[in-house]
């Protein structure tokens, strides 16, 4: 059985253009920091480290492809999963080198884009395959739709 290709109503057309629009402009603004602090280059240094895993767990964040990601900072896809596995752990751990190196960094995004806001009811409404209501799923395990109440 085919299933027929739905179409999206101007709401959804909207929104996905301003989603599109905010992801441009993040992208732009990272590539310029990226370019100023010399983030793409192989150093080991800490504060370019931090850095680094700051910019990358915030693009993870807003939705980005690893591999995408991994092109921005020329890396492979698994350092950058291992990057963002190591920023969740010194955030965990309240690592106050870690937040006086990304201090700056922080203002500059933190202001502009913060963690996107998504909706369950959007989210079932537009689901067509599979893999939308997996990620339906695990946001729900995430806890990090505004639409529901956990307890």
């Amino acid at each position: 059985m085919v299933r027929p290709k739905r179409e999206k109503g101007i709401r959804t057309r909207r929104r996905v253009l301003y989603l599109k629009n905010t992801m441009k402009t993040l992208i732009r603004e990272v590539k310029e920091v990226i370019r100023l602090e010399g983030l793409d280059q192989r150093d080991r240094r800490r504060h370019i480290v931090h850095a680094r895993m700051y910019l990358i767990d915030l693009l993870r964040i807003h939705e980005m492809k690893l591999t995408d990601i991994g092109k921005l900072f020329n890396l492979n896809h698994s350092t950058v999963i291992n990057s963002i596995n190591s920023y969740g752990d010194l955030t965990r751990l309240k690592d106050c080198i870690l937040e006086s190196n990304i201090k700056h960094l922080k203002d500059i995004f933190e202001a502009r884009y913060s963690v996107p806001k998504f909706s369950v009811v959007y989210d079932v409404n537009n689901a067509v395959t599979r893999h939308d209501f997996l990620v339906i799923q695990s946001r729900m395990e995430q806890g990090v739709y505004s639409d529901v109440n956990y307890k």
